[in-house]
């Protein structure tokens, strides 16, 4: 039996861990799209890891309903006002984000803490749990922005990554995952 089938009937079921992450770029009329499907990813049992960003962290996290659901990764305490408690970032989660980020050496103290933040968004709070996949929402498709670490977070471990902006990727991600 395939493990989203046994957890649709309610089967007690290993951890299964999604990264849901984007662009702050987000387009008001995409918001409720990827809200309804981090709603349908928790309820078919997985949980949903993200970084509390404006765009498109925040239109997957309106979709969470049970907290304990859910890993939201913020790179200090009370980031934009969220609650989270996921704010102390291991130190291997920077030494894998300097190692990926193009211009590490550019990046002030903030910004590499969020790049940091974005390992463990993909890899989990001891970056010993790779997401399934990643399902992300950038302009056009593009590896840009700050997803853009966690993209080449997911590239370096090997977890696949659907891009919601893209046509037919939705599908491919609803057919793998639900």
């Amino acid at each position: 039996m395939n493990c989203v089938r046994a957890m649709r009937r309610g089967a007690a079921l290993s951890y299964r861990p999604v990264t849901c992450i984007g662009s702050r770029a987000l387009p008001s009329s995409e918001a409720p799209r990827l809200a309804r499907l981090a709603r349908e990813l928790e309820l078919a049992g997985y949980t949903i890891r993200s970084g509390a960003a404006a765009g498109a962290d925040a239109a997957f996290e309106r979709g969470l309903a049970d907290p304990s659901r859910h890993e939201i990764y913020i790179p200090v305490r009370g980031f934009r006002g969220h609650s989270s408690t996921s704010y102390e970032i291991p130190r291997e989660a920077f030494a894998i984000a300097r190692r990926l980020h193009p211009a590490w050496h550019r990046c002030k103290p903030f910004a590499r803490r969020c790049h940091a933040r974005n390992v463990s968004q993909v890899l989990g709070p001891g970056l010993d749990a790779p997401s399934v996949c990643v399902v992300c929402w950038t302009p056009a498709g593009a590896c840009v922005g700050g997803t853009a670490q966690a993209l080449r977070v997911a590239a370096s471990f090997g977890v696949r990554v659907f891009n919601l902006a893209l046509e037919g990727v939705e599908g491919a991600a609803r057919e793998l995952l639900l």
